[in-house]
């Protein structure tokens, strides 16, 4: 986003010129263009879309950019907010903003591509856009002439994905998968369905269907790749229920997960059948109890697993977090386990560190005693987890050593 920034304002340097968009209406537009044989450029966009407000203020107004708009289509600018556009949201799939449409005089779709992006880039897309055999309009053509092979379907699902199009990606695929023997519903080539969030999101039939047939994937995609989808989903589902993000789930939903978790051989399985198990207490309505197995179970989670605190945090009245309290305990065990993680680094920033790290550490006359001085500065590699300090005996003698967790300190 940074570098879009910077290349937007770059072009926007000594540019005096923009696209003409008016008040013109699609209504208009499309009369006009049946007159002057142009096509026309639709800007789909919202008042509170950042990206939107940038392509508006730099983009549009590079003067190569205006002059060939300007020469070259009827423009048209649809604030997508006002409920007299909702009509072109359904009818032109536009499922994120910005979105920019090509059509023709009749209102037919001939390209869209979506989001914001340097003058260059834009271009390279309206260029696209106007050759009348694009991606977009042949692939249209064929899935409306009924007659494709199953390898136009998935790159068509991927098309909508990759145009943000994702009730339309989502009926597709549905349709896609309604086709298929079970066999080749877990083949490499689906992989993809079940690997994506919006194909596959939380409670939906592909993530059931991936469960409950494991075994089919793990076959013909192999455990690791399987597994640490599940895993991620375990995570995902437990997100969504720690935070209360409904999505028609029930307490029975989690005996399902944790029925086909028992019977893998996952990595960490323990964490994610505990996962189900504080989602299903949640699910309750039960929220001491939740805070309870939050307490006793993420402790011991891995690093990667320990991350689903942060969605059961709210769980945790504010002044629970003083010295004492549940929750300080909690931060407290996975601290002191030393794995540095964007949990530790917020646990760091909302208890008190000392008070957690305290101990012999400063105690002055013990550091004297086991390590020979009561200062050491280290110096940190800025990549890898490892340092180097100077460290002075009890006679004076000063010599440099390098820490790192696998071989240890060692003298330099």
């Amino acid at each position: 986003f940074i570098v879009f920034l910077c290349s937007c304002f770059l072009q926007g340097i000594a540019q005096n010129r923009e696209i003409n968009f008016g008040q013109t209406t699609l209504e208009e537009a499309l009369e006009r263009a049946s007159q002057s044989n142009k096509l026309i450029f639709v800007d789909c966009y919202t008042t509170y879309c950042p990206p939107c407000r940038e392509m508006a203020a730099t983009v549009f107004k590079t003067d190569s950019v205006a002059d060939f708009f300007n020469a070259t289509f009827e423009n048209v600018k649809m604030n997508m907010s006002e409920k007299g556009n909702k009509l072109y949201m359904e009818k032109y799939l536009v499922g994120a903003f910005p979105s920019f449409l090509l059509l023709n005089a009749k209102g037919e779709l001939l390209y869209k591509f979506v989001g914001g992006m340097p003058a260059d880039k834009f271009m390279r897309h309206i260029r696209l856009g106007m050759n009348p055999n694009n991606e977009v309009v042949q692939m249209n053509m064929v899935y409306s002439s009924g007659k494709y092979s199953n390898k136009f379907m998935r790159d068509y699902i991927r098309l909508k994905l990759r145009l943000l199009e994702r009730t339309e990606a989502v009926r597709l695929t549905a349709m896609y998968l309604e086709s298929l023997s079970s066999k080749e519903r877990a083949s490499k080539e689906n992989w993809f369905i079940f690997d994506d969030k919006t194909l596959c999101e939380v409670n939906n039939p592909n993530m059931h269907y991936l469960f409950e047939h494991w075994r089919d994937f793990v076959k013909q995609n192999g455990e690791k790749v399987v597994f640490d989808r599940i895993a991620y989903l375990c995570r995902w589902i437990s997100e969504w229920e720690l935070r209360d993000w409904k999505y028609g789930k029930s307490e029975s939903d989690f005996e399902f997960y944790k029925h086909y978790l028992a019977e893998m051989n996952i990595p960490n399985k323990q964490d994610y059948l505990r996962m189900m198990e504080i989602n299903q207490v949640h699910a309750s309505g039960d929220k001491e109890q939740t805070r309870n197995l939050l307490a006793e179970y993420v402790p011991d989670f891995t690093v990667e697993n320990q991350q689903i605190l942060f969605a059961g945090m709210g769980l945790f009245p504010n002044a629970e977090r003083e010295k004492g309290t549940q929750f300080y305990e909690l931060a407290k065990k996975i601290l002191l386990k030393g794995e540095k993680s964007n949990l530790t680094n917020f646990l760091e920033s909302i208890v008190d560190v000392e008070e957690i790290y305290g101990g012999e550490k400063y105690d002055v006359p013990a550091l004297h005693t086991k390590v020979g001085t009561t200062s050491i500065i280290p110096f940190f590699h800025p990549r890898k987890e490892m340092f180097w300090y100077l460290l002075e005996n009890a006679d004076g003698q000063k010599q440099y050593y390098a820490y790192d967790r696998k071989r240890g300190k060692r003298v330099l």
